[in-house]
C-alpha cells in the first residue's frame, strides 16, 4: 500500500521545532549541525515519528 506523505517535522530533542516541509517526500538535511533529532512524518495512515541521528 502506497503512503502519501502529508508534511514532515524535524524537532529537536528539546522539542524546538525546526524545520516543516507540505506535500514532500523528502528534506535536506545538510544544513543541520550533527546529533540526534525527531522527525514526525504525517501520511495518509497517520503519524509516524523516528529518531534520526546525523553524522
Amino acid at each position: 500500500m502506497t503512503q502519501i506523505v502529508n508534511q514532515i517535522s524535524i524537532y529537536s530533542l528539546t522539542g524546538s521545532l525546526l524545520n516543516t516541509v507540505k506535500l514532500n517526500n523528502s528534506v535536506n538535511l545538510s544544513t543541520y549541525d550533527s546529533g540526534l533529532y525527531m522527525v514526525e512524518i504525517e501520511t495518509s495512515t497517520g503519524l509516524h515519528t523516528l529518531k534520526i541521528i546525523k553524522e
